[in-house]
């Protein structure tokens, strides 16, 4: 059995070299299962049950299996890693082995633009980011809801400018849109008419932009309140985050006092149905936050703002309802810093 196979994002791909060893000469019965948590996973034969998910079993005589095994395909719509396991059992001796091959998915989408993508976005469990790679990519991800409950589903664009958001049912029907909801962000509140799940779709408006976006869903309609969504690098910073990353630049490493100092960059943005006030910030000690430029409703700005460790300069900021802000963060301290 191969200890490792390269599979094409999208494309099936026969998994060779995968069979049952045994004398097979006292006509045992054995029990293959496959699995795997990304991809999908197919063989054929009357034998085989489960062809065409996650995972399959073969149950039969050594030849039977081995037959089956040979037909075994992989496939993934998303590029990136996955991880094979065959567990195969006699059930005449009650012996059995697992092996593992290594998967690496090349090229392709971050997530497919079907029901059967691997985007997962759940009810209040805060933001994911995704990827419009290339002009017409459309992303999916899959929504629990429950039957008479109403949704709010928030799509911000991240390096994303105009980002567009799509309603489908479980069968991947077309429900509802929404472009620009009072911004260049989009919001769509619906009401599930059945338990189960719906799809959300992400994409660049007139499809015809890349870049980079966060998705949310709350339970409700809209709030009339403010709501804040931070990035550092590309990457959505969660809530009450405590752990320093250079991947969204809350790591600012160490530097000596009074020496050259570290910049690094955020974006703020406000998808809420109010507008959201950045003054009068709480920052720790040791920082100072000063200068702003105001932004205009849906549109970027970047705010000369720096932190350093001497004093604290603040003027009156505020930004519209659903703008975008971009930060630029300095410090000067001798430990390892986050910007929050």
């Amino acid at each position: 059995m191969p200890a490792s196979i390269t599979a094409s994002a999208g494309v099936s791909t026969a998994i060779g070299g995968v069979q049952v060893i045994d004398d097979g000469l006292n006509g045992e019965t054995f029990s293959t299962v496959v699995f795997d948590t990304t991809g999908i996973l197919a063989a054929s034969g009357s034998i085989v049950s489960g062809s065409g998910t996650h995972s399959l079993s073969i149950t039969g005589t050594l030849s039977q299996v081995n037959a089956a095994l040979g037909t075994l395909s992989y496939s993934n719509p998303s590029a990136g890693a996955d991880t094979i396991t065959v567990t195969t059992s006699d059930l005449s001796d009650h012996n059995g082995v697992t092996k593992t091959i290594a998967v690496t998915i090349t090229g392709g989408d971050d997530y497919s633009a079907d029901v059967m993508t691997r985007g997962l976005v759940t009810v209040g469990g805060g933001q994911v980011t995704g990827n419009i790679e290339t002009p017409g990519d459309r992303d999916w991800f899959r929504l629990s809801v429950t039957q008479g409950s109403s949704y709010t589903i928030n799509l911000i664009g991240i390096l994303l400018v105009d980002p567009e958001v799509y309603l489908y049912n479980s069968s991947g029907q077309f429900v509802d849109s929404n472009d620009d909801s009072g911004t260049v962000n989009s919001r769509l509140t619906f009401t599930a008419t059945y338990p189960g799940n719906y799809f959300i779709g992400a994409s660049a408006h007139r499809d015809n932009a890349t870049g980079t976006y966060g998705l949310s869903v709350s339970a409700g309609a809209a709030p009339q309140v403010p709501e804040i969504a931070v990035s550092g690098n590309a990457h959505n910073i969660p809530d009450n985050n405590a752990t320093p990353s250079s991947s969204d630049n809350t790591d600012f490493g160490s530097v000596t006092q009074g020496g050259s100092p570290v910049q690094h960059f955020f974006t703020i943005n406000n998808f809420g149905a109010a507008a959201l006030a950045v003054s009068g910030l709480t920052l720790p000690t040791g920082f100072s936050l000063a200068g702003a430029s105001r932004a205009r409703s849906g549109r970027t700005a970047r705010i000369s703002s720096w932190f350093s460790s001497t004093r604290r300069r603040s003027g009156p900021k505020a930004a519209k309802s659903a703008s975008t802000r971009t930060t630029r963060t300095r410090t000067r301290s001798t430990s390892r810093s986050r910007a929050w």
